[in-house]
């Protein structure tokens, strides 16, 4: 082992730097190239089905059709051969080094290209399927592309939290993906060093991790212990260093400490996967060592001219003094500029007030029945900064409050809002969630309107189950009406009523009700979005505000995807338990 970790330290020590440039390099690549290449030619795809955009339900049903399911998987299969790329580029460096042979990126990077038809015919689903066992142990600049708006840690608390069985379930699926994982961990180095087929070298990557998995497991464990505790030692001993340092730039120190940490917190995240393959290659060739092959080198390096000589002019340029200087001075104003943009983040985050909305959904669930008067009252003198409720057309033109489709759950009575008159909703009585909880009568959204104004803000969802466009118009027009169009927000699954609504008060303030979405959702004309908690991403937050819209989000009670919503720039957060969500963000 103390061998094994002095070999494998010298081989990092002899290519980190030349890794170190081509994982800049194609980061890069990936960012400005890869990814848009792909977006663009999943929005091409879009526009084939009649639209740049897909909204909620419209996504599942594209994914599941025969021609959306196969479209996807070419995506994914694109994506995968750009990992590929990268991946086997490094693989190819580190396996020259172990033979004491010093690699061009281009001619490393040519080797990687020459296997890419290898994953071809039945290789393709067979990469396809490895890359997804891969994917969530790795983090490349690909990983939103192939999630999508997908906020993992949430989904999981959602379905877990709910049933002991789904934590067993996932506990179960989570080990047999390591395990496959481990036992495909070498399926690249056959696939680059021996020239095999995608199914043989997973074949032979199972035959020689079956009596090496417990080496295999230890080395890989070691490895990344060695790797977090340096960084943590590194993180520690800085804080420890500034805590003890008696000195007046103390404070100045400190305050830029952060920014420069999570500098070095991006390189280290940059590294960390090329590094465990650099040693994978090593190991590699010890096991197979052990099982008898010989130690010698089968790799056939494919030289690239076009590419070698792209090489040779970069380094010619960039080892002039003039651009070196260049460099290091946009280095300096980068590194200046990020860190001030850090600095001036965690002043805001210390010194300035939590602005996030405590929207209470339906009202205060908790003490009167949902989508009621006492219900939106209580939630009122509970301090919230906004209730959302639902409406619904009656048969005779009355907007009146409800969520479901039908009254059962709210009334006993299997009909739907539309399908009475307002006598008749007016006789039913609400029943709330808890037994013995006083019921109500239905509301109509005039006396929501009356109840909310002056005193908080009104989300409404609009709910068109039965005449949409009556639906849109009577409510823009009563919230016109009642002089509280800037204190109304609109809401809806349903686009095509949020623009009616719009029409008639073109001052509305309206928002679309996202829990999926493909294609470019700033085509839509609204003021903010309401995502679902598993959509929450940074990228989709960032985008949003570009365009001076709010992200709410919905519908978030448990405890812990509030603080995991909470660790994001949202504006507004919908939840059952308001109380808690105060008592999270700090108003008394």
């Amino acid at each position: 082992m103390k061998v094994f970790i002095r070999h494998s330290a010298r081989d990092l020590q002899r290519v980190w730097k030349q890794i170190l440039v081509f994982e800049s390099i194609y980061m890069a690549a990936t960012s400005l190239l890869f990814v848009p290449a792909l977006a663009f030619l999943f929005n091409r795809f879009l526009l084939a089905f009649g639209g740049n955009l897909l909204l909620n339900g419209d996504v599942y049903r594209l994914a599941l059709s025969l021609k959306g399911g196969t479209v996807l998987a070419l995506v994914g299969f694109a994506a995968g051969l750009i990992v590929f790329l990268e991946f086997g580029t490094v693989i190819v460096v580190a396996q020259q080094r172990l033979f004491g042979r010093d690699t061009f990126i281009s001619d490393a990077f040519a080797t990687a290209a020459r296997a890419l038809p290898r994953l071809l015919g039945l290789g393709f689903i067979q990469w396809v399927l490895l890359l997804f066992t891969f994917s969530p142990w790795v983090d490349t600049p690909l990983a939103g592309l192939l999630l999508g708006n997908v906020n993992v840690p949430i989904v999981l608390v959602n379905h877990l939290y709910e049933s002991k069985f789904l934590l067993f379930l996932y506990s179960i699926v989570l080990a047999a993906a390591a395990y496959l994982f481990l036992r495909c961990i070498f399926a690249m180095h056959y696939i680059l060093i021996e020239g095999q087929s995608t199914a043989r070298a997973i074949r032979n990557s199972f035959a020689l991790t079956r009596r090496n998995m417990g080496t295999l497991i230890v080395h890989i464990a070691l490895l990344n212990a060695i790797l977090y505790a340096a960084a943590a030692m590194a993180v520690y001993g800085a804080t420890f260093a500034i805590e003890r340092w008696e000195s007046p730039l103390r404070f100045v120190v400190a305050d830029w400490y952060v920014p420069v940490a999570s500098l070095l917190a991006l390189l280290f995240a940059m590294l960390t996967v090329p590094v465990n393959l650099v040693v994978l290659t090593r190991l590699f060739y010890v096991m197979r060592r052990a099982a008898g092959v010989p130690f010698e080198n089968r790799l056939r390096l494919v030289r690239s001219r076009l590419l070698r000589h792209l090489e040779f002019a970069l380094k010619r340029y960039f080892r002039t003094r003039t651009v070196r200087y260049g460099i290091a001075l946009f280095a300096l104003v980068y590194a200046a500029g990020v860190l001030a943009l850090h600095q001036s983040y965690a002043e805001r985050l210390i010194y300035l007030d939590w602005h996030v909305k405590v929207i209470a959904h339906r009202g205060d669930i908790h003490a009167a029945p949902e989508n009621t008067i006492a219900s939106i009252r209580a939630a009122i003198e509970s301090g919230v900064d906004a209730v959302e409720i639902d409406v619904q057309l009656s048969k005779d033109g009355v907007v009146v409050l409800n969520h479901d489709y039908t009254l059962e759950r709210a009334a006993g009575v299997p009909l739907g809002v539309h399908e009475l008159t307002y006598p008749e909703l007016v006789a039913l009585e609400v029943r709330g969630a808890w037994t013995g909880m006083p019921t109500e009568r239905i509301a109509t959204l005039e006396e929501a309107l009356q109840e909310a104004k002056g005193r908080t803000k009104l989300v409404i969802e609009l709910k068109p189950y039965g005449d949409a466009d009556a639906l849109a118009r009577t409510t823009a027009e009563l919230v016109a009406s009642a002089e509280m169009v800037p204190e109304v927000y609109l809401q809806s699954f349903d686009y095509g009523v949020l623009q009616t609504a719009k029409s008639v008060v073109p001052e509305l303030k309206t928002g679309q009700i996202l829990f999926a979405a493909a294609g470019d959702v700033s085509s839509l004309d609204v003021d903010f979005y309401t995502i679902s908690q598993t959509m929450l991403s940074e990228r989709f937050i960032e985008r949003a505000h570009r365009l001076d819209r709010e992200v709410w989000v919905w519908t978030v009670n448990i405890e812990r995807n509030m603080r995991e919503v909470l660790k994001y720039d949202v504006d507004g957060v919908i939840t059952d338990f308001p109380d808690k969500l105060q008592r999270i963000v700090g108003v008394e």
